[in-house]
């Protein structure tokens, strides 16, 4: 079982100066932070991340062959935690879609360095108090219809009702998860991976790109293919695909 107190983790950049100064930042500022591999572009990040299993990637944004962005959409899902390193400030928004934990600026700065595993630390910490918490979730709902669907971000774990969700919406890597309440969640992870997380036979794929909760239908319309109504208001398309599975939930 790996120690509380260690984050194990793998830089990527393409740049060796650079990933050699991180290092020794690393090295001499965050001891807790053991570096167990390096690479030098996506297409090793990932053979490394698989073989290393990290809690931790610092990774460039920038690199032949394959960027950062595009290493992370080869994943079904991101079972690390992300800070993002580059010399372009104008990739701020799109590394935070990924619920990175901090984005750093080339040169980096020591003390944005350490504030930035700080917050990884802590997350790290957490994760047992999450696991408990889960587990003590997942009892509960075994013995009620309303179950507590857990949801991973930068910040911790969010906790939700099955009955407060509307829809889960593919966004390519990213999926959408609409809540009763109004209030949208954008997670870095594929329809796939919220599907496997859901697990609940209230929840429907009609769609490649629509996860339905089916006690949140409204109606049903035979226009253009076939359209569901949510109770937000919302409209699904039925793919033709689906329409077996649609008729298996309504005969």
């Amino acid at each position: 079982m790996k120690s509380p107190d260690k984050i194990r983790a793998i830089i990527i950049d393409d740049e060796s100066q650079c990933r050699s100064a991180l290092l020794k930042q690393l090295e001499w500022s965050c001891p807790h932070v053991e570096v167990v591999e390096m690479a030098e572009n996506g297409i090793i990040g990932k053979q490394v991340i698989e073989k290393h299993q990290p809690d931790l990637v610092f990774l460039d944004i920038e690199m032949p062959e394959s960027g950062g962005f595009d290493l992370l959409k080869t994943f079904d899902e991101i079972n690390f935690e992300v800070i993002f390193t580059t010399a372009y400030d104008a990739y701020a928004i799109d590394a935070f879609k990924v619920n990175a934990i901090d984005y750093l600026l080339k040169p980096i700065d020591e003390d944005a360095l350490v504030e930035a595993v700080d917050k990884m630390q802590i997350f790290f910490r957490n994760r047992n108090i999450q696991a408990y918490i889960a587990s003590v979730v997942q009892g509960l709902s075994d013995k009620n219809v309303t179950r507590k669907i857990q949801f991973p971000t930068a910040e911790g774990v969010v906790f939700i009702n099955d009955t407060d969700i509307i829809r889960c919406e593919s966004d390519g890597s990213y999926s959408h998860v609409y809540y009763a309440d109004g209030k949208t969640i954008i997670l870095a992870k594929t329809l796939k991976a919220i599907e496997a997380l859901i697990q609940s036979d209230s929840f429907v794929r009609v769609h490649h790109s629509h996860l339905i909760n089916v006690r949140q239908i409204e109606r049903y319309l035979h226009a253009e293919g076939g359209q569901i109504i949510m109770s937000d208001g919302s409209t699904v398309p039925v793919s033709r695909r689906k329409k077996t599975v649609w008729k298996e939930i309504f005969t």
